[in-house]
């Protein structure tokens, strides 16, 4: 899935991970998988992204991973994989409907979808899913739109696996 379309994979495998092996371990695993891809599409990324778009998504996410990484360790294993399991539905369903975007998002507007991205992303590896969505009901071309969520991820996969692999290390 990520190598087909830059996005993906975690909707696919952490549910099943989380359940094999626990959420921490499965949020660690997905981080260490998406960076082989994640570096192999930088390029592009760097080279077609609205970064106007990207800049403050991938800000907003940076201030509110730690707080979802914090959720990661606290809450239940239980309650996080049934989190994962409503969050894959619900963004499967959202993206199925085909939902756009018609005005311009405002600054706020942006600055939650990156906000919630980054929540969801620290405590379940799924930040994609709200980036997509948000990126995909704008008005910017497709290969504006992957790129964009491109460049996202290579934010996304470089800030987990520092904040994962410094957990980790500690313990």
């Amino acid at each position: 899935m990520q190598s087909v379309t830059g996005f993906g994979a975690a909707l696919i495998f952490m549910p099943a991970l989380s359940v094999i092996y626990g959420p921490v371990q499965a949020v660690l695993a997905m981080t260490l998988m998406e960076l082989p891809a994640t570096a192999f599409l930088l390029p592009t990324a760097i080279r077609h992204a609205d970064w106007r778009a990207v800049m403050p998504l991938g800000l907003a996410s940076l201030v509110t991973i730690p707080a979802g990484a914090w959720l990661l360790v606290i809450l239940e294993p239980a309650v996080l994989q049934t989190a994962i399991a409503v969050l894959v539905l619900g963004f499967g369903g959202l993206l199925a409907t085909g939902w756009r975007y018609s005005r311009t998002p405002s600054l706020p507007v942006v600055l939650a979808v990156g906000g919630v991205s980054g929540l969801i992303g620290g405590a379940a590896n799924l930040s994609g899913p709200p980036v997509v969505i948000f990126l995909l009901a704008g008005r910017n071309s497709a290969s504006q739109v992957r790129a964009g969520m491109m460049a996202f991820f290579v934010r996304d996969a470089v800030a987990n696996s520092g904040l994962f692999l410094a957990r980790f290390v500690r313990a």
